[in-house]
């Protein structure tokens, strides 16, 4: 069994967690992004796939943060930036001390491996609210991303598939400390606001929109709907109701796997066991 493999399996036991929550508590979730995508092309993992995702209602994601740590089994965490100050992302994660990765992005960062657990929030009816919403949240996510230069400290890896700006902001970060000026926590805050600001049990539309797609993780809410089960590995979990909607906005030709030379994933260095920490969630 290859490194990566077990790491896989790692994350499908905090999926198996995650879910069992969900069903505790009542919530409701989705497979998002390439875990959505593995399920409907695999029925599991994309095979080079080194992560999951999934995303809850701002309801249920709000509930969650609430309930999670009475339930988690010793040797699992959650790690949110308001609690620790070592965590710079604004979704939650659920980790398990099993493994222990060393990040591709930074080769400095070693960590726990991880599911990323993500808030699906209300985006604005009508055009103009619709733009000063999304240009607002892009003005904050460019701050935020300042903010946090000095962490990914790769170039190439983080800057490949981003538009102009986004790399032009990214090579004046590397001639000039324009970190410093940022708190990143401050920053997080803005956007917890902003995404707030549209409640999502009356919007139309939704978005989960700080994954590494941005705003095309926008649709209608419909496509989620109440969802539906799907094989992932050897659990049934649920994903959109109208997958085929979901992954064609996300991907496009969905079907067809990228490239061997565009399969670039999170982990660099995989250590299976339990771990040393040098940091607490």
């Amino acid at each position: 069994m290859t490194e990566l493999r077990k790491l896989q399996l790692a994350e499908l036991e905090l999926l198996r967690i995650f879910t069992d929550i969900c069903k505790k508590e009542k919530l409701t979730y989705y497979m998002v992004c390439g875990t959505m995508l593995g399920a409907v092309r695999h029925k599991g993992f994309i095979p080079w796939d080194d992560d999951t995702d999934v995303a809850m209602p701002r309801p249920d994601y709000e509930r969650f943060l609430q309930v999670v740590e009475k339930h988690l089994p010793a040797g699992y965490g959650l790690r949110i930036y308001k609690t620790d100050a070592e965590y710079t992302s604004y979704f939650a994660e659920l980790t398990t001390q099993k493994f222990q990765v060393n990040m591709l992005f930074n080769s400095a960062e070693r960590r726990d491996a991880w599911l990323d657990v993500f808030p699906l929030d209300g985006v604005p009816d009508g055009k103009i609210r619709r733009k000063i919403y999304i240009g607002r949240l892009n003005f904050l996510r460019r701050l935020y991303q300042i903010s946090r230069y000095d962490k990914n400290v790769n170039f190439e890896m983080r800057s490949k598939g981003r538009a102009w700006y986004e790399r032009l902001g990214m090579i004046c970060c590397q001639h000039l400390p324009l970190q410093k000026l940022f708190s990143t926590e401050k920053r997080l805050d803005a956007i917890d606001r902003a995404l707030k600001s549209c409640p999502y049990e009356s919007a139309a539309r939704v978005a989960n929109y700080l994954t590494v797609h941005g705003w095309k993780e926008m649709h209608d809410k419909e496509v989620f709907g109440e969802g539906m089960l799907y094989q992932f590995e050897d659990m049934l979990l649920y994903g959109p109701s109208k997958y085929d909607q979901y992954l064609t906005e996300l991907y496009g030709d969905y079907m067809v796997p990228l490239p061997e030379a565009d399969r670039i994933g999170h982990v660099g260095e995989i250590t299976g066991g339990i771990a040393e920490r040098g940091g607490g969630t």
